[in-house]
């Protein structure tokens, strides 16, 4: 009956502090930090599970506590629309006071379909059964790759990739990051450029695709910045939502352009000085 009865108590702390993750209103996007606080004990330290997916994702590496899983959480949530919780499976073990529950977290981007990201729980108890003591989260990579795609362009929704070819055959690539602080957002081009910049590379061409169609062009400051470092016979391709693309010439893109050769040299500015 005693062992009945921890069972019990251990199987609604696990789904309790599991659904503490919830929104703290139906189709919001703020955590309920109390309701989650209820649920965890005062020495309570999270960690990430999946060694793909901590591998690549320097962000989930290493244990948290409380606090600090709360403020990732609500970084992650300021991204959202919304999300929904549901708890497929529970396993129990009254021995060693812990628990496995996989849940699919129904992660909504707003102007996307919602994400549906199944997420497996391991859950260390306290004596009591009433507190959770520890937990490690196994995400799965795929959904997750997925949601951080659709949140590159979290306030504009207008998500722009830049594939820069350079001459050793390498491939760089970047995407538009849009920061709350609008003009400080840098574009996909941008992005790519700096790489390739600093990789020394020599760029023979460059690629952008939208979701729209006809397809976009880079605005005005991506050209100029391209203008710096590219050759003005340089091609650049224009892809749309279908694959269906523009090429032109960044010359034709940016006619009657200024660039570095436009600077007086520092011998006339010397020279200049000294009349």
């Amino acid at each position: 009956m005693a062992d009945q009865s921890l069972y019990a108590k251990l199987t609604s702390t696990a789904k309790d502090f599991v659904l503490a993750l919830s929104p703290k209103e139906p189709g919001g996007n703020q955590s309920d930090d109390e309701r989650f606080h209820s649920h965890i004990a005062p020495h309570y330290t999270h960690s990430w599970g999946h060694k793909f997916f901590v591998g690549t994702s320097p962000g989930v590496q290493g244990s948290v506590d409380g606090p600090e899983f709360l403020s990732r959480m609500n970084r992650l949530a300021g991204k959202m629309q919304t999300w929904n919780i549901e708890i497929t499976e529970t396993c129990v073990d009254v021995e060693k006071k812990s628990a496995a529950l996989k849940a699919d977290f129904y992660m909504t981007i707003a102007g996307h379909e919602p994400v549906l990201n199944e997420i497996v729980w391991w859950l260390k108890m306290d004596g009591s059964g009433e507190k959770v003591v520890d937990s490690c989260e196994y995400i799965d990579p795929v959904a997750s790759s997925h949601m951080i795609e659709q949140m590159k362009g979290p306030y504009s929704h207008f998500r722009v990739g830049c594939s820069i070819l350079l001459a050793n055959g390498t491939i760089v690539q970047g995407g538009n990051v849009e920061n709350a602080a609008y003009p400080v957002t840098t574009c996909a081009e941008r992005v790519a450029m700096a790489t390739a910049v600093v990789q020394k590379g020599d760029i023979r061409a460059v690629a952008v695709a939208t979701d729209i169609s006809p397809p976009a062009s880079p605005c005005g400051m991506c050209r100029q910045f391209l203008r710096e470092f590219c050759e003005l016979d340089m091609p650049i391709f224009m892809f749309d939502k279908d694959g269906k693309s523009t090429v032109m010439t960044l010359e034709q893109l940016l006619p009657m352009s200024f660039g570095p050769e436009s600077l007086l040299s520092t011998e006339d500015i010397q020279h200049g000085l000294r009349q």
